[in-house]
């Protein structure tokens, strides 16, 4: 099923979870250990991949709304191997630079299964010399899984970094789950 809200927000370029002490976290269970999913009144704020430890900061507990609950069984699904698409999750990208945005607009068109290079996306987006700011804007993904940056690989399809918990191991383990490696 599609998750998530159909309102557009805002969001800040602050670091993921740089503000996540007054919101709300929902811990979604997964094969792969818990999922973070933080979200205001009618928007996803950042999504957290297991072993992350910005979701354990002190968070505010509140009653996760339906759509959260959608996405985290979506979620879940997705990494027990039943591949979900959520490139039409509506997701506040607007107070992102306009470079950020169309980054992860086109990380979202990358489908399960699926890889480019960190090149392909900056050529794709009329950059082709942009690949290492590609890789930056990649790096601050503020909805990782959900906004597929484990899909991007360095020149020649070389694995590349992975700043989220568990580095290119964590990437490796999703490329498989996804069967794109």
């Amino acid at each position: 099923g599609r998750a998530g809200p159909e309102q557009r927000g805002n969001r800040s370029e602050a670091a993921p979870g740089a503000a996540l002490n007054s919101m709300p976290v929902y811990h979604a269970p997964t094969i792969l250990g818990g999922f973070g999913i933080s979200w205001t009144s009618d928007r996803l704020l950042a999504t957290f991949l297991p072993g992350d430890a910005r979701m354990f900061a002190e968070t505010q507990r509140a009653e996760a709304p339906r759509w959260v609950l959608r996405l985290a069984n979506d979620v879940a699904r997705h990494l027990a191997g039943d591949l979900q698409d959520f490139s039409a999750l509506a997701l506040p990208f607007v107070e992102l630079s306009p470079f950020r945005q169309r980054v992860l607009h086109a990380l979202q068109a990358i489908p399960a299964g699926q890889t480019s290079t960190y090149g392909e996306v900056a050529a794709f987006l009329g950059s082709p010399g942009a690949s290492r700011a590609v890789g930056q804007a990649v790096a601050r993904n503020p909805y990782p899984l959900v906004v597929p940056c484990h899909r991007v690989l360095a020149a020649g399809g070389r694995v590349g970094g992975f700043s989220a918990p568990g580095g290119t191991s964590t990437k490796l383990v999703l490329l498989a789950i996804e069967k794109a490696c």
